[in-house]
């Protein structure tokens, strides 16, 4: 019996081994460019490789500009200052569309009703006293010369609540600026990795891999309900410069050289 088991250890030992060296056999390996071993290392570069990043910012004009604006009331009770609200707003839509902007290009931003509180420190509680509604829209336009008008107008209309403007790129310009700065990024890395290759007395061949990254910021101007009242006030209409937007983008490209 004593034999018997240890025939069963070696067995188990040798079958362990065979197992081990079969993890062994079946763990993935890269191969690069040079036939060289490189291990589980997921992308690997072949050693004769350059390794670069090109960037590339445009300075561009907007095209799109957005409005937050809205209207406060407070009343006696939410029913009255909801319609009170309502009332303004559609003065305020209506003064909109006679300055150029479309329905479709005004749209909800926010909408509340809240209720006004005062402390009763004889009664220790609080007095609802009114309820105030607010409600702000966005309002789109790529005619930029006329934003100032525009909020001009929805301040004279009733508008008293400004959130401020925000100008940026339509989805087509966004699309056509991009291409661009990712075609000069992608000219800016080929110069650098030239470069680099010229320095070390080889010669690039062809493109291992690629990737970039793309985005751009609108610019943002505040805005004040005493601004637009004061340009009401003065009759001048109010100015907004909308100044320029930056697009940017980085590629970053791996060369193989000989």
């Amino acid at each position: 019996m004593k034999l018997k088991a240890e025939n069963l250890i070696v067995v188990l030992l040798v079958l362990g081994l065979i197992g081990m060296a079969g993890l062994v056999v079946l763990k993935p390996v890269n191969v690069n460019l040079e036939g060289k071993i490189t291990g589980n290392t997921g992308t690997s570069e072949p050693e004769n490789s350059i390794q670069v990043t090109g960037q590339s910012i445009l300075s561009v004009d907007p095209n799109k500009a957005e409005i937050i604006l809205g209207v406060e009331t407070q009343e006696d009770t939410a029913l009255e200052s909801q319609q009170t609200n309502a009332e303004i707003m559609e003065n305020v839509m209506s003064a909109l569309r006679a300055n150029g902007i479309n329905k479709d290009d005004i749209k909800t931003y926010q909408y509340s009703v809240q209720p006004i509180r005062n402390w009763r420190s004889e009664e220790n509680y609080y007095e609802v006293i009114s309820y105030k509604t607010t409600q702000m829209i966005k309002v789109k336009t790529t005619d930029l010369e006329n934003v100032g008008k525009v909020i001009d107008a929805a301040a004279s209309a009733g508008a008293n609540r400004f959130q401020g403007v925000s100008f940026g790129l339509t989805d087509e310009k966004q699309s056509e600026y991009r291409t661009e700065a990712l075609k000069e990024a992608s000219k800016n890395a080929e110069s650098k990795a030239n470069s680099i290759a010229d320095g070390l007395g080889v010669k690039l061949d062809g493109v291992l891999r690629a990737s970039e990254s793309s985005y751009y910021q609108p610019v943002y101007r505040s805005y004040t309900m005493e601004a637009a009242v004061s340009g009401e006030a003065k009759d001048i209409t109010t100015e907004i410069s909308p100044g320029m937007i930056e697009v940017s983008a980085t590629v970053s490209v791996s060369y193989e050289f000989i």
